[in-house]
């Protein structure tokens, strides 16, 4: 994947040209991007070796339809990400499954010509031509779920989530009399709420007073669950999603796959 940012003259997954920032924020920059090239190579944070036969029994896919302004008028680029055994993969329409790395340079060098569709009526259709394991997971965010999957009307078990910290509970796990500052996941009914850990940056004095402690759990992003089919193992494979990155000290508010190909649409600007 860093490979591809330097293509396109970029050194991070946040997409910001190096000579935009300070020097404290360049050398922040360059420290992320080596812990970054380091997880490509390999390094990973324990949890993914922890639970590599869990994540090996199912097949996620997450749909990612990003709209485009051009002359005033919307076009849509379909990609469908992948996280089969651990690896992460993107395809876009007609092509084949790549890495984060080369859809990059491919996006770059070629969207404009291959990729853009006037509309988004076969998004759709280029999900479930895609999708081909029994096993397999499909993974929207809340308010982006396409309308056909509203009712439960799909070949496959369909997972929504919503990070929105407006909608969701706040949820505190006590541990003798204190709250836990670990993440942990809960279920309630047929929905999973998977709670991030205490931020590693809060530095709240101990000797203030347990309510003015515990405001800094409030900034927690409670990560709603719900699918078609509720699973335990399924809802903790993506709670998971979101603690397996050796670049982030705490978690991450989307799943990886979400996390590592967010930013594509920076290429088209």
């Amino acid at each position: 994947m860093r490979k591809g940012f330097n293509e396109v003259g970029r050194i991070t997954q946040f997409f910001h040209p190096l000579e935009e920032k300070s020097l404290t924020q360049q050398r922040s920059i360059i420290n992320s991007a080596l812990s970054d090239l380091l997880a490509r190579k390999g390094l990973t944070n324990q949890m993914i070796n922890d639970y590599q036969v869990l994540f090996s029994k199912y097949d996620f896919y997450f749909p990612y339809l990003l709209e485009l302004k051009q002359g005033g008028a919307a076009r849509y680029l379909y990609m469908l990400v992948r996280m089969k055994n651990a690896l992460i993969e993107v395809k876009y329409p007609n092509t084949g499954w790549m890495s984060v790395e080369k859809s990059l340079i491919y996006l770059n060098e070629n969207y404009l010509r291959t990729l853009i569709k006037e509309d988004n009526k076969d998004f759709t259709i280029f999900i479930e031509l895609n999708v081909d394991s029994e096993n397999s997971i499909v993974v929207f965010e809340k308010d982006k779920v396409p309308e056909k999957y509203l009712n439960n009307c799909a070949d496959f078990n369909v997972a929504v989530y919503d990070i929105s910290r407006y909608r969701n509970p706040f949820i505190m796990n006590m541990v003798d009399g204190k709250p836990s500052t670990g993440t942990f996941l809960v279920r309630n009914g047929d929905e999973y709420y998977s709670v991030p850990p205490k931020l590693t940056t809060d530095k709240t004095a101990m000797s203030v007073t347990n309510h003015d402690r515990n405001l800094a759990f409030k900034n927690r992003h409670t990560f709603r669950l719900k699918m078609s089919e509720p699973n335990d193992e399924i809802a903790t494979c993506l709670h998971l999603m979101r603690n397996i990155a050796i670049t982030f000290s705490s978690y991450i508010n989307n799943p990886l796959p979400i996390h590592l190909v967010r930013h594509h649409k920076e290429l088209l600007k």
